[in-house]
């Protein structure tokens, strides 16, 4: 019996063995097909975005948004005091006070002053030793002169030099040492200029103003990243701005000079050239991929949080077929040509950000953390838009400072003043009023836009009515 179903069981061995092999043909022609046709597809994806581009005259070579040539002679670059400094190769690295370790300086647990809260900053937590506020500003700057007068000589070579894009790349398309120097330097010339205000040398503190909004100005594009630091860089002025106030330091030629520096409209120009040129830079940034998630590990390793690491890990990890990349660089390309492509719409009051009337007629991405592109372009006109608020409430504070040092008091409303404002200065872009009233001891100046992002100390200043 056995002897006789031995031809039936290899019947039964070789049919389920060449059905296996079917099945293993199948599903390979299956996976590759798939693989295949996703190559098909991402690629069309990738070209139809490059041709939209173009039809939009928005070129894709990162050389075409190369900075202009400076004269020989005349690049920071090629100052060694500026160089130097840049390049952290003096000690202590500039920066701001609590993070340079000075001899003779405590910086555990030091707070910074609240502007919202009408409190200036208090250096007598610098020292342990129950001191006042005058001795600890006179210590302070005992210990503090090697660096101001390191600042001096910087300040003086960032101010002679002409403005140059010192954010500006076409090979390397992202260096993130570059962004960290600049906003330490930053922060240290607002030091600077906030003990020069307590040691009564406001000049001094004007000029490290210019410093800070030139520095701004050499950084402001063309990427993205060039842009925000751009922004926070400028913001660091609105506290200095503040600090003199309070301390009524600035006299009416100082004010002048601080309002002059300042820039009410929002600067929708430069936000253009942001996006157009990280339109060019997406398929060298996808390219770049692996190198540039090494930079964001070493640069953060340390100070950040692992699940911030692991969120940009996965942004620009690549795993699938090549026309997946390419459907991510034509989702991120079209998401920057969409913003572009509003423009219009951006100086309409009431707009919210950037409207997608498309987005829900695109095909899921596969690397579905690329969708999120769309909804970071609506920041950006949200920073630039909040840059420009920040501005405005400055301005004013300026104004009211002025009609103090004329009539020894803050006025009761801001018709008070005497000066021509036009409705976009007293209003932010979205066409909401900048307030100002009297609350307690304070006369409050504020803005909406700091309730809506849930940050109202960052866009409300405090004057106490009987001075600081």
């Amino acid at each position: 019996m056995d002897h006789l179903s031995y031809p039936y069981q290899s019947s039964w061995v070789k049919n389920f063995f060449r059905r296996f092999c079917w099945l293993v043909v199948i599903l390979a022609v299956l996976f590759f097909g798939g693989w295949g046709f996703e190559n098909i597809r991402g690629g069309g994806e990738w070209r139809k975005a490059k041709e939209r581009a173009a039809r939009m005259g928005v070129s894709l070579k990162l050389e075409d948004y190369a900075a202009e040539e400076i004269p020989e002679g005349e690049s920071l670059m090629e100052d060694p005091v500026f160089l130097a400094e840049w390049n952290g190769e003096i000690e202590p690295v500039l920066d701001r006070i609590t993070h340079m370790a000075l001899e003779g300086v405590g910086t555990k647990g030091v707070r910074a002053g609240a502007v919202w809260r009408g409190k200036p900053f208090d250096y007598r937590q610098y020292f342990e030793e129950e001191i006042s506020e005058a001795e600890a500003v006179r210590r302070l700057d005992k210990i503090y002169q090697p660096i101001a007068t390191r600042l001096e000589k910087l300040g003086q070579v960032v101010l002679a030099k002409p403005k140059q894009g010192l954010g500006v790349r076409t090979e390397d398309i992202f260096e993130p040492n570059g962004v960290l120097r600049l906003k330490k330097i930053a922060n240290a010339f607002q030091e600077f200029a906030r003990i020069s205000l307590r040691k009564g040398e406001p000049e001094k503190a004007v000029w490290a103003y210019e410093v800070i909004v030139r520095l701004g100005e050499n950084f402001s594009e063309p990427a993205l990243i060039d842009l925000l630091v751009s922004n926070s860089v400028k913001g660091l002025g609105d506290r200095i701005i503040w600090d003199g106030i309070w301390l009524h330091k600035w006299d009416r030629k100082q004010l002048n000079r601080l309002a002059a520096l300042i820039q009410t409209d929002p600067d929708y120009d430069a936000l253009e050239k942001t996006l157009k040129y990280e339109a060019a830079s997406v398929s060298p940034l996808m390219d770049q991929a692996e190198e540039m998630h090494q930079k964001w590990r070493e640069l953060w390793d340390g100070d950040d949080p692992s699940e911030l690491r692991d969120r940009v890990a996965d942004w620009m990890a690549y795993r699938g077929p090549s026309g997946w990349q390419d459907w991510r660089k034509a989702t991120m390309l079209n998401a920057y040509l969409d913003s572009f492509n509003q423009r219009p719409e951006w100086e309409a009051p009431g707009k919210k950000g950037m409207v997608y009337s498309d987005k829900d007629k695109r095909p899921l991405h596969p690397l579905s953390a690329v969708r999120s592109t769309e909804e970071q372009m609506g920041g950006l006109l949200s920073s630039v838009q909040e840059r420009t608020t920040l501005s405005r409430l400055a301005r004013i504070a300026i104004e009211l400072e002025k009609y103090r040092l004329q009539k020894k008091r803050y006025p009761e409303s801001l018709d008070e003043l005497n000066v021509t404002f036009s409705i976009q200065d007293l209003t932010d872009p979205k066409g909401r009023e900048l307030k100002y009233e009297k609350t307690g001891s304070y006369f409050h100046l504020w803005s909406e836009f700091g309730r809506e992002k849930d940050r109202p100390s960052e866009f409300e200043w405090k004057f106490a009515k009987s001075g600081g």
